[in-house]
């Protein structure tokens, strides 16, 4: 009887080995957790919650593969016959997925993210005085789709279900947000003269430059001599000394400033033809204008306001002289119609007694001097210049110099 008990014994044990590691897992743990005496299954099948993205921040997109298609499948390792002592095992793993169904998708995917392309800087640019600002492109450069699907492959197989496309996407050197500062400044940008409340501003002011924001000073130019061309006409004492104010206009508006002040000359005429004078004091009425001449040569000249003629006070024609010389005095009368008058002026040269005494003298109720004002605004006979005038003329005059009014 002895010597069949140590084969049963043995064959007993076996067959216990074989049974549990066939059907059960005898006292042991499967991937850390304990199955002791649980059902043994070589092969088991679990449903994932998992899904795969791929994102492109900068393009602002996300899209989702293989929603609910991912499953993991579990093999145990062989079984192990005669494990007397609890085992602890681990299991393989695979993971599962449609391979056809994400390929349809990365399609759909790759129709809906733009196409290559390269990387553009935004840009502002003035076009017939528009601003334009040219936004940024991002530079794209996605693999082909073969490449992709690799990617995307390799990622789960390393249990990674995203993929960041940032690294196919370069961003540009100049953001559009970059340049919108600059833009606002620009559409506030004026410049003006207060002399002539003149102001540049807007679609007038942006067409004076080139698309790449370079002042075209030939248009700057032409504006600036068409402008003082109109606003000069006419005047008769001071007038924008074009040559030597343009450089100042031109400088203004490529520093950007926001004023600029002109140089002015005084108004200058020719006296008339066959109307000089070797040494003395020549008068256009007609052109209500003033020459003093030394030597034959005009060393001063200044626009009047004279007589009017329209009231019987036409200043008299003829050759006179300065008969006396006075400052700051009054002129006391009373005209024709029985006004009486008493001003004052700062400087007095009678020259005749014709009428009610005519001389040159300031005036400072005056100031359109060198215009035709004297038909309906002028003086009871007398020749009137601007107080700055009447100084110089003043201080260059004798008693007894000639004094032709023609």
């Amino acid at each position: 009887m002895k010597k069949y008990l140590i084969p049963l014994i043995l064959t007993l044990v076996i067959g216990v080995n074989f049974f549990f590691f066939t059907f059960y897992f005898p006292g042991s743990t499967l991937d850390g957790a304990d199955v002791s005496m649980q059902k043994r299954t070589d092969e088991t099948t679990v449903a994932m919650d998992n899904k795969f993205t791929i994102t492109a921040p900068s393009l602002n997109q996300e899209f989702t593969l293989l929603e609910d298609g991912f499953t993991r499948k579990l093999h145990l390792p062989n079984k192990s016959l005669f494990a007397l002592k609890p085992l602890h095992l681990s299991s393989e793993e695979t993971i599962l997925y449609d391979e056809g169904k994400l390929g349809r998708e990365l399609d759909e995917i790759l129709q809906e993210l733009p196409e290559n392309r390269p990387t553009q800087d935004a840009k502002l640019l003035l076009k017939e005085g528009e601003l334009i600002l040219e936004p940024h492109k991002l530079g794209i450069d996605l693999p082909q789709k073969e490449v992709l699907l690799e990617r995307v492959k390799e990622a789960i197989a390393r249990e990674e279900y995203s993929l960041d496309l940032e690294p196919y996407i370069q961003e540009p050197m100049i953001f559009s947000k970059d340049l919108r500062p600059e833009m606002n400044l620009w559409r506030r940008y004026s410049l003006r003269n207060n002399d002539y409340s003149w102001v540049l501003e807007e679609k007038e002011l942006l067409s004076l430059y080139k698309e790449d924001f370079t002042l075209d000073e030939k248009k700057a130019e032409e504006l600036f001599r068409n402008y003082f061309s109109d606003a000069d006409a006419g005047s008769t004492m001071w007038i924008v000394d074009i040559e030597e104010s343009l450089p100042i206009f031109i400088e203004a508006l490529k520093s950007r400033a926001s004023n600029w002040e002109a140089d002015y000359r005084r108004v200058r005429r020719d006296p008339d033809p066959g109307y000089s004078m070797y040494n003395g004091i020549g008068v256009s009425l007609e052109r209500q204008w003033l020459w003093l001449y030394s030597d034959g040569e005009v060393i001063f000249q200044a626009p009047i306001v004279s007589g009017n003629p329209n009231r019987g006070y036409a200043t008299h024609r003829g050759n006179w002289s300065i008969l006396s010389k006075a400052t700051n005095t009054r002129l006391a009368n009373t005209n024709r119609e029985g006004v009486s008058y008493d001003v004052p002026v700062n400087y007095w040269m009678q020259i005749n007694n014709e009428g009610m005494i005519e001389g040159i003298h300031d005036a400072t109720w005056h100031w359109a001097f060198g215009t035709d004002v004297y038909l309906w605004d002028g003086s009871h006979g007398c020749i009137n210049l601007s107080v700055e005038d009447m100084a110089t003329l003043y201080g260059l005059s004798w008693v007894g110099l000639p004094v032709w009014v023609y």
